[in-house]
């Protein structure tokens, strides 16, 4: 009898929510958190207005000046400047064919180029990327198309020459490309992939073979293979950077770059020069991709960029880097304020995105309690996990990459640089994988909505495809992150391999102790799981664990006769989950630091809030992994999951407010659901066709 009652009180529950729930074809509710608050407002059974916004809590400004310092003023007038052309407003490029958004795009650069760039911006590439990436993320607001064909100019053709060139080839093409003029200045692309080599730049084909008697290299295709492949602003640019092999009689010394002329004056094509359009593509038709193919091209010897390596009159090939790898990491290595151009769009894109979704999601109601008004699409949990998460990657990425590009530019030594460039190649993927999966969740929790062109999503989630794979390969650079950890591993043991050992299994036997005693394993207060430093021994434990046995997955399957790179590709998923581990734990302390120093302490606090929902989130991503190393209990885990969630419900409030920083203008956001006030009172803006 007491089973079947007790049975009998389960379905008089499971009823009431059945009735209560969004399946159940009716406007009621929901997944409404407990003493959730709504402002108070007239409603008519449908439409209460949105989620209460705690001013006096969180206060913006102290974010926004703490993000883009000193260029307050220069990013707010580069707005201003975008707002008031009407080239720039998103609408003028609705409905248009291929050709002609090309052609607006190609305008957009002239124009900007005309009215915001000097020599000091190009400069700035090695100067003052943070300056860049302020100003930058401005740009990013007009439309992504543009935005990357002024990055293909300016930091990979731009930033070669100032990087691999110079002091001649700085004098003679910076002042002529900061115009972007094909005809009068300089237009810029970059040629390095090719269509049988990608991101394996060493094996690259096209030649460039010095001929003494006229003291030019002579730029050639050999094969259909050899062909510069994919590239960007090929069909507008009268200069190209273009990788080859230099060869000098019959001693090749690998890739090296060149400036090569592409058009004259005119336009019309250089002889041996063939370009053909790449065509339609899947995102950012804007950019002119073309394919290049070179037949005997000649060029000056002085066109070879020569700050590592020189060849004189007579033929001499030198260099002051002796080793060929060494030399050719660091002709690649002009490559990375590139990556952190990209690194900073997909950021730029995730704000976007995630203003759109937040704006609608406090405004949109839908459902709510038996009999009471329908509520806000934030109110939601499922809305909650969604959304805020990325919020919070969207400023931990923020405050990484301007930690990186700071290190980069001044802290950068011979003994640290691959540290560094492969830290930005792991950021570089972390953040694009990021930008997607974040651009994917806006436009589902926009509904239709969000599918809707007018709106934006869509095209951004077209045009951010391609990161993941340009400027290279997500995959390939996270395996960059990896190797650079073994090399650091083995320089530990390199040291002596008795020190190395017992350097290791001290610091296992500290953490055995610290961590994973009884105690420690099963706490799972607040005050715990909300501590910095728990969540960065987490990370680093698991680093470190994975770190030892790839290294020890590698050498059995070597000393066993495994061939090394057969035993590498056998490795290839641990090696990306290290690899994965270490940037998060970068991601996690950079952020943790930069809030730290947040001038004001209510700010601070829900700041903190944040950082510990993306924090935490880290680690219930790798909660399996963590359960079957015994390092965190069933219970912390569940301790883990439960603390998300509510994170996510603290936070709500301020959704809002954490999207004000980045400060995007009506004007410049253009999406009719964040922007319009139809929502308010329950209409739903349709879209013109």
């Amino acid at each position: 009898m007491a089973t079947r009652s007790a049975l009998t009180r389960l379905q008089q529950v499971l009823q009431q929510l059945m009735a209560a729930s969004p399946a159940a074809g009716t406007a009621t509710a929901t997944g409404i958190q407990d003493g959730a608050q709504l402002e108070a407002v007239e409603c008519n059974g449908r439409s209460p207005r949105r989620v209460v916004k705690q001013q006096d809590v969180f206060d913006p400004e102290v974010v926004y000046h703490y993000l883009v310092g000193e260029f307050a003023q220069e990013v707010e007038d580069a707005k201003k400047e975008l707002i008031a052309d009407p080239i720039f407003n998103y609408s003028s490029q609705a409905g248009l064919g291929f050709e002609a958004f090309r052609a607006l795009t190609h305008k957009r650069c002239l124009t900007v180029c005309e009215k915001q760039v000097t020599e000091e911006t190009i400069f700035d590439i090695s100067n003052n990327l943070v300056r860049l990436f302020c100003k930058g993320e401005a740009l990013n607001l007009v439309d992504f198309s543009f935005a990357t064909k002024m990055a293909v100019h300016f930091f990979l053709f731009c930033g070669s020459l100032l990087l691999l060139g110079n002091e001649s080839h700085l004098k003679e093409f910076i002042p002529l490309a900061k115009t972007f003029d094909n005809r009068n200045g300089v237009c810029g692309c970059f040629a390095m992939t090719e269509k049988g080599h990608g991101s394996n730049v060493r094996a690259l084909e096209t030649e460039a073979r010095y001929d003494r008697s006229t003291q030019e290299f002579v730029i050639h295709s050999p094969t259909s293979n050899a062909a510069k492949w994919f590239i960007g602003n090929a069909m507008n640019a009268n200069y190209s950077v273009v990788f080859a092999r230099l060869i000098i009689d019959d001693t090749d010394h690998g890739p090296h770059a060149f400036i090569v002329r592409l058009r004259d004056s005119n336009l019309n094509l250089i002889h041996g020069v063939e370009i053909t359009d790449c065509g339609s593509k899947m995102g950012l038709n804007g950019v002119d991709n073309g394919i290049i193919m070179f037949s005997n091209v000649r060029i000056p010897r002085a066109n070879l960029l020569d700050r590592f390596a020189k060849v004189s009159a007579d033929g001499v090939y030198s260099s002051e880097i002796k080793n060929d790898g060494k030399r050719f990491f660091k002709t690649i290595e002009a490559l990375t304020p590139t990556r952190m151009i990209v690194t900073c769009g997909a950021i730029s894109a995730m704000k976007i995105g995630l203003t759109v979704a937040i704006k609608y999601s406090v405004k949109r109601v839908q459902f709510g309690p038996p009999g009471g008004c329908e509520v806000p699409l934030m109110e939601y949990t499922t809305h909650q996990s969604r959304l805020l998460p990325h919020v919070a990657a969207a400023y931990g990425f923020t405050f990484t990459l301007r930690d990186f590009a700071e290190m980069y530019m001044n802290d950068k030594t011979p003994e640290n640089e691959r540290e560094v460039i492969a830290l930005v190649a792991g950021l570089k993927a972390l953040v694009c994988w990021e930008a997607l999966d974040t651009l994917q969740h806006c436009r589902e929790c926009c509904g239709g909505q969000g599918y809707m062109s007018s709106n934006r999503l869509s095209w951004l989630r077209q045009d951010l495809d391609i990161f993941v794979t340009y400027e290279g390969d997500n995959t390939v650079l996270l395996q960059q992150v990896a190797k650079d950890l073994l090399d650091q591993y083995r320089k530990q043991f390199a040291q002596g391999m008795f020190t190395g050992m017992l350097a290791f299994l001290s610091q296992s036997t500290i953490t055995a102790v610290k961590e994973k005693n009884p105690y420690i394993l099963s706490l799972h207060s607040d005050e715990h799981l909300l501590d910095p430093n728990f969540h960065s021994n987490c990370m680093a434990y698991m680093q470190r664990k994975l770190l030892h046995n790839l290294a020890r997955r590698l050498q059995g399957r070597i000393k066993s006769g495994t061939p090394p790179f057969t035993a590498w590709n056998e490795c290839l998923r641990h090696t990306l989950l290290l690899a994965r581990v270490h940037v998060q734990r970068i991601v996690m302390d950079h952020f943790s630091q930069a809030v730290a120093k947040i001038p004001h302490a209510g700010t601070q606090t829900v700041m903190q809030d944040l950082y510990s929902l993306w924090a935490l989130g880290r680690l219930e991503e790798h909660s399996s992994w963590f359960l079957e190393h015994g390092y965190l209990s069933k219970v912390k885990v569940a301790a883990i999951r439960t603390l998300v969630l509510r994170l996510g419900v603290d936070l709500k409030h301020n959704a809002e407010n954490l999207i004000e920083p980045w400060k995007i203008p009506d004007e410049l956001l253009y999406a009719p659901i964040a922007t319009q006030d139809d929502f308010q009172t329950g209409k739903i803006h349709v879209a013109k066709l």
